[in-house]
């Protein structure tokens, strides 16, 4: 996701990559060698408390990382996002989704749930990471969920289905 993103914004951009899993900024830093670019930084800490000043970014991103919170940690979350996007900047959330459709929910299902884990062991070796895929993606629905949470804070939201509803998106404007 990272190396599409950054193909879309301007050379003179300063980046931040932040996650969570040491593991994923590990892989990131070995990655970033090919992105070429001259500021990119690549941090290994909580989305829920950022460690920069307010009003910080222009842009936020987060893709997939949704699912994973409980209510009260999305709460923090927009709280945290409303803390570090600047005036009139521009918040967009992707996640997984479950699809409405009767007809796609059964083959949307057994792809996350079985052939996600099994491509993650043959491609990657660790089906691990992959392993609770479906279960947070049936227990978060989709991105419609949490709306809430981010106008509460101030956002002014809108909500886009990709893919049939296989994807859900949350974009987001500090207002």
């Amino acid at each position: 996701m990272v190396p599409i993103l950054i193909r879309h914004i301007r050379s003179d951009a300063r980046i931040r990559l932040v996650d969570f899993s040491r593991g994923m900024c590990e892989k990131a830093q070995k990655n970033s060698k090919r992105w070429r670019r001259q500021r990119l930084e690549i941090v290994n800490e909580d989305a829920l408390s950022l460690s920069c000043p307010d009003e910080e970014f222009d842009a936020v991103t987060c893709s997939f990382g949704l699912k994973t919170l409980t209510m009260n940690e999305v709460d923090q979350f927009a709280a945290e996002l409303w803390r570090v996007t600047k005036r009139n900047g521009t918040v967009s959330l992707l996640e997984f989704s479950v699809p409405r459709s009767r007809f796609l929910y059964p083959f949307f299902k057994l792809y996350v749930k079985h052939y996600v884990p099994l491509l993650g062991r043959i491609l990657l070796g660790n089906p691990d990471n992959y392993r609770m895929l479906w279960e947070y993606t049936s227990e978060f629905e989709s991105c419609r969920g949490v709306i809430q949470n981010f106008e509460r804070v101030g956002f002014q939201t809108k909500f886009y289905s990709h893919f049939f509803g296989c994807a859900t998106q949350i974009v987001a404007v500090k207002v």
